[in-house]
C-alpha cells in the first residue's frame, strides 16, 4: 500500500522491479535514467475511468445545467486537441506550482501522443464494457450493469446540438 511517488522511488532505488505509474512519475524516472516505459495501458483501448455520474432524478431536475457542463467540456476537449502541450502546460501550471513547466509539457505531450483524451463527451460503450469487465473480474462488482440502462448519451447529443 504505497503511493505512486513511493513506488517510483522504489523503482529508482532498485527495491521494486516494476510499478504502474502515471505522469509525472514516468517522465521523472526516465529523466533520472532510473526507469523506462514497459507498457502503456492506454494502448489496450479506451477505458472509462473518468466519467460524470448522477442519479436519474438529479439528471432530470438539472438537465439544463448538465447540458451546459457538457458544452463546456466539448469546448475544452476541442481546445486540448487544437493546442500543443506547451499551451496546455501554461494553462494548468498554477495547479502544479512545484513542477517545472517543461516537465509538465512533456507529460501532457505523452498523454496527447497516446490519445488519452477523448475527442468528444460521448460515453463510448466499448470503454464502459472494458471497465465493466475489469471490475467484474476483480470482484469489485457482482453483476454487469446494462450500458443503455446506466449511460445517457442522449443528453450529450442534446447539449452539442445547442452549441
Amino acid at each position: 500500500d504505497r503511493s505512486m511517488a513511493e513506488n517510483a522511488e522504489a523503482v529508482a532505488e532498485g527495491r521494486l522491479d516494476v510499478a504502474q505509474l502515471f505522469e509525472p512519475f514516468v517522465s521523472l524516472l526516465e529523466e533520472r535514467g532510473a526507469g523506462h516505459v514497459w507498457h502503456i495501458a492506454a494502448s489496450r483501448g479506451s477505458t472509462a475511468y473518468t466519467t460524470f455520474y448522477s442519479t436519474t432524478e438529479r439528471l432530470g431536475a438539472r438537465r439544463a445545467e448538465f447540458r451546459a457542463m457538457l458544452r463546456g467540456l466539448a469546448k475544452t476537449l476541442d481546445w486540448v486537441a487544437a493546442n500543443p502541450p506547451e499551451a496546455l502546460a501554461e494553462a494548468i501550471a498554477p495547479f502544479f506550482p512545484d513542477m517545472p513547466q517543461a516537465l509538465l509539457a512533456k507529460c501532457l505531450g505523452r498523454y496527447k501522443a497516446i490519445g488519452l483524451w477523448t475527442a468528444d463527451p460521448f460515453y463510448p460503450e466499448d470503454a464502459f464494457l472494458r471497465l465493466e469487465a475489469a471490475m467484474f473480474s476483480a470482484g469489485a462488482i457482482r453483476r454487469k450493469p446494462d450500458f443503455a440502462a446506466t449511460a445517457d448519451n442522449a443528453i450529450v447529443a442534446e447539449a452539442l446540438a445547442e452549441a
